[in-house]
């Protein structure tokens, strides 16, 4: 008996030392596979990260347009409230507004245009008026001669030499005119 207790005892070392390196070899593999996933999940983590990175970058680069662009808007503002003290923001037409959205140019600057554009209209109306002014009948009196008046606009725009060539027919125009109201 001893002699099979023996052998068995060996067999049982020879079992196990030949398990010793199967095992060995699948405590390595275990330890790579871990190491593996570990570098996977790092890597993982790491695009993650520049991912989130990337998104905070686009992010402050909105944030910096938007500040620069509050910050050209204050400047505009500035300038205009600079040249157009009594021009209340309610005050300026819509289509100056649109007209800056487009251009790209300063909105004092296309407030400035708008202005200069509707004196031009207007005196290239009163230009008009006046040349027109002429071929209107006046009040006919007894005997059919013609006298001329003026309305109180166009007694505003006249230059200080228009007053003085017309000067009795604009103190015969306000007369009726304060008459008439």
């Amino acid at each position: 008996m001893e002699i099979n207790e023996t052998v068995q005892t060996q067999e049982k070392e020879n079992a196990r030392r030949a398990e010793a390196p199967a095992k060995a070899e699948k405590e390595d593999l275990a330890e790579e596979i871990d190491s593996v996933e570990s570098e996977k999940k790092r890597r993982e983590a790491e695009k993650d990260f520049e991912t989130e990175v990337d998104k905070y970058k686009r992010e402050i680069e909105e944030l910096k347009r938007k500040l620069e662009e509050d910050a050209r808007i204050n400047r505009e503002n500035s300038l205009f409230k600079e040249l157009f003290p009594d021009v209340d923001a309610g005050d300026i037409p819509e289509e100056v507004f649109k007209n800056a959205e487009k251009s790209s140019l300063p909105l004092a600057a296309e407030y400035a245009f708008y202005l200069r554009r509707s004196q031009l209209k207007a005196a290239k109306e009163l230009k008009n008026a006046a040349e027109n002014a002429g071929s209107q009948c006046g009040a006919v009196d007894s005997y059919g001669e013609r006298e001329n008046y003026f309305t109180i606009e166009r007694i505003r725009s006249m230059t200080p030499a228009e007053v003085g060539r017309n000067y009795k027919a604009v103190i015969r125009s306000i007369t009726k005119i304060k008459n008439y109201r």
